[in-house]
């Protein structure tokens, strides 16, 4: 008896699912409603401002990438005082082809890069003029920490910054700005058991962040720690990207805050939960640990850090594939769909309205992060001869759409580019810069250029 309930109950189940569903055709066919909806594609794309950052001057076999990672020591920058080798620079780091690709830049400034020979990353004629930091040979490398109390040298460090920015920090080639100037690799920590002067209190480390703000005011700024100097709208940066100690040490500053341990100011590092859904995260992959474990061995563990920290791009130091030969190659591909942002169309609503059509479009991030610039979302209409007759730039903000958000939006377009199949609907994300759609869609859907069929 109660098989045969359960039976009926599952008739009448299907009925009615059977019955809603020929409802809601019913419905949508007289209200003359149209849906259509498409799938995300698991294509990995290659889009601005997110992905692999590679060395500018970098000369081997890479994996693609949109971004370019350029640093410049001060001794490279200003090797005369209020001299600006900006040639060289442009020259080593191909900076105007970079530009002609339509590339963009990670830039950081460092005063102190450990290496394998003794040497000094400031000028000599501003070591002559303070000259009371350290030379060092420790486990980091050999090099000289300055001392970054001092005031001359602070003082010299804005005219370096502002002389920067006058070259680079005009348009928006350079997109993301690594805070560096102090400590080794710029990073804001040096080895101070060596006797090397510890870096500044919170009120001097202003002083050094305050002239970036200025210089670079297209930029993001990102820091190694979620610093109380932290600007408005800045980001962060974590440099041991893989390794799983490190990584949730970074996430713990990021949810908890607390004391910096290299000066003992308490409240110095600030919480700032969630801080990927307003500020872009870069870095990185640690050189502790082999790229082969990174992206063999231990790939998944490094694809849970990545989506633990919500990344938008990696570099400098990444993934060096020559040929087919690399036991890691379509690791280090598959990754970046971990990587930054991927938006996509997942469903086109069309329905009557008068003497027009109605567009709605769900726009969907199944990407980690949100693109932090307002690049403008359009729906474009096509001809017979694959000419754009109508543009529609649709009332979406892009960098309010997070990891799993989805945000609805349409317009109105003449009932003949809905009947006449000639014309075609397709969508895209414009460059405010060019006026042109220059991000692939995640869409398993035809596309022209970098615009996606809807229709």
């Amino acid at each position: 008896m109660a098989r045969k309930i359960k039976i009926v109950i599952i008739i009448l189940a299907v009925v009615v699912v059977v019955v809603v569903g020929a409802a809601i055709v019913f419905f949508n066919f007289f209200a003359g409603k149209n849906v259509t909806t498409y799938k995300e594609s698991s294509e990995v794309l290659i889009n601005p401002l997110i992905g692999y950052a590679v060395n500018a001057d970098e000369e081997a076999d890479i994996v693609l990438s949109s971004l370019v990672y350029i640093d410049i020591t001060w001794a490279e920058l200003e090797p005369e005082e209020g001299v600006y080798d900006f040639d060289t620079i442009a020259s080593e780091n191909r900076i105007e082809e970079w530009k002609s690709e339509g590339k963009h830049a990670v830039l950081r400034f460092i005063c102190d890069y450990p290496g394998s020979e003794s040497h000094r990353d400031i000028p000599d004629w501003l070591y002559e003029m303070t000259g009371d930091g350290v030379d060092y040979d420790i486990e980091y490398g050999k090099g000289y920490s300055p001392d970054y109390n001092n005031e001359t040298f602070i003082k010299y460090h804005e005219k370096a910054i502002r002389a920067l920015g006058s070259y680079l920090g005009q348009d928006s080639f350079v997109s993301y700005v690594q805070l560096g100037s102090l400590g080794h690799w710029g990073e804001w920590h040096v080895y101070y058991p060596a006797g090397i002067p510890r870096i500044p209190d919170s009120e001097v480390r202003l002083k050094y962040v305050e002239p970036y703000i200025a210089a670079f005011p297209n930029a993001r700024l990102l820091m190694r720690r979620p610093f109380a100097e932290l600007p408005t709208g800045g980001g962060l940066y974590n440099d041991m990207t893989g390794a799983e100690a490190d990584t949730y040490s970074f996430l713990d500053w990021i949810n908890n805050g607390g004391v910096y341990e290299q000066t003992g100011e308490s409240g110095a590092i600030k919480a700032c939960a969630d801080i990927w859904d307003s500020a872009p995260i870069g870095g990185e992959f640690t050189s502790s640990i082999a790229m082969s474990e990174l992206l063999d061995t231990e790939y998944d563990r490094t694809i849970e850090l990545l989506d633990a920290t919500h990344m938008s791009f990696i570099g400098p130091k990444v993934p060096v594939v020559y040929g087919d030969e690399s036991d890691y190659k379509e690791n280090a591909y598959d990754l970046l769909s971990h990587v930054g942002y991927r938006y996509y169309v997942s469903q086109m609503e069309i329905s009557k309205s008068g003497t027009l059509r109605n567009v709605r479009l769900t726009w969907v991030n199944s990407g980690v992060a949100p693109i932090y610039w307002d690049w403008q979302p359009c729906m474009y209409i096509t001809n017979a001869n694959n000419e754009v007759v109508e543009r529609y730039a649709l009332d979406i903000n892009l960098t309010e759409i997070g990891q799993g958000d989805s945000i609805i939006s349409g317009c109105s377009v003449k009932e003949e580019y809905v009947t006449d199949d000639s014309y075609k609907f397709w969508a895209g994300i414009e460059n405010p810069e060019t006026g042109e759609p220059e991000i692939y869609l995640a869409m398993d859907t035809v596309r022209s250029g970098k615009m996606s069929k809807l229709k």
